[in-house]
C-alpha cells in the first residue's frame, strides 16, 4: 500500500505485501551447502575417530619415560605419504614389465610375420613367372606389393614383366612410395 508516493510503516516491518506478488523463491543455495556440509561431516567423522583411536593406543603402547628419549614419530600424513610413494612405485614397476612384454610380443608376431611373408615368396619364386603373375594380379594390391617386395628383385623383375601393364606400373609406383622396413 503505498500513500503519496510513500511505503506505510506495516509494509516496512512485514515486507511488501502487494497483492498478487509471488512470495520469495525458497533459498535452494543454502539447502544445498546444508547438503554439502553434512556430506562432508559424515565423511570426515569416522576418518577423524580412526585417527583418535590410532593416536590413543600409540600413546597407550609406549611408556611415559621413552615418549621423552625417542624421536617423534611420523605424523599421518607423512605415513600416509610414503605409503602413497610405495604405491606410485609400485604401478610404475608393473606398467614397465607390462610394457616391455608388450614389445616383446610385438617382436614376435613381427618375426612370425616376416617369416611367413619369406615363405610365401619363396612359393611364388618357384612358380613359372606368368603362373606368379596371373595369381598375384588376382590378388589385392597391398599383398601383392608385399610379395614382391619380399622376393629377390630379379624374380620380382620377371614376375612384374609378366603381369598386366596397367597393374605392373601400379604396383612399381607403390613400391617407390613404400619405406623400406
Amino acid at each position: 500500500m503505498r500513500t503519496n508516493g510513500r511505503q506505510s510503516s506495516t509494509d516496512d516491518i512485514a515486507g511488501r505485501t502487494d497483492i498478487g506478488a509471488e512470495p520469495p523463491a525458497p533459498k535452494r543455495h543454502c539447502r544445498r551447502w546444508l547438503l554439502v556440509a553434512a556430506a562432508v561431516c559424515a565423511t570426515l567423522l569416522p576418518l577423524s575417530l580412526t585417527i583418535h583411536a590410532q593416536q590413543e593406543t600409540q600413546k597407550a603402547a609406549q611408556p611415559a619415560a621413552s615418549q621423552a628419549e625417542q624421536p617423534k614419530p611420523k605424523t599421518i600424513e607423512e605415513d600416509r605419504l610414503g605409503i602413497v610413494k610405495a604405491d606410485i612405485k609400485k604401478e610404475l614397476e608393473e606398467y614397465r614389465k607390462i610394457r616391455q612384454e608388450i614389445e616383446e610380443m610385438r617382436k614376435a608376431v613381427d618375426k612370425d610375420r616376416q617369416e611367413q611373408q619369406l615363405k610365401v615368396a619363396k612359393m611364388y619364386e618357384s612358380m613359372q613367372p606368368e603362373d606368379a603373375a596371373r595369381r598375384l594380379e588376382k590378388i589385392d594390391e597391398e599383398s601383392a606389393l608385399v610379395i614382391l617386395t619380399t622376393l629377390k628383385p630379379k624374380a620380382a623383375g620377371k614376375i612384374l614383366a609378366q603381369m598386366d601393364t596397367e597393374k605392373a606400373a601400379a604396383l612399381s609406383r607403390r613400391m617407390l612410395k613404400k619405406p623400406k622396413s
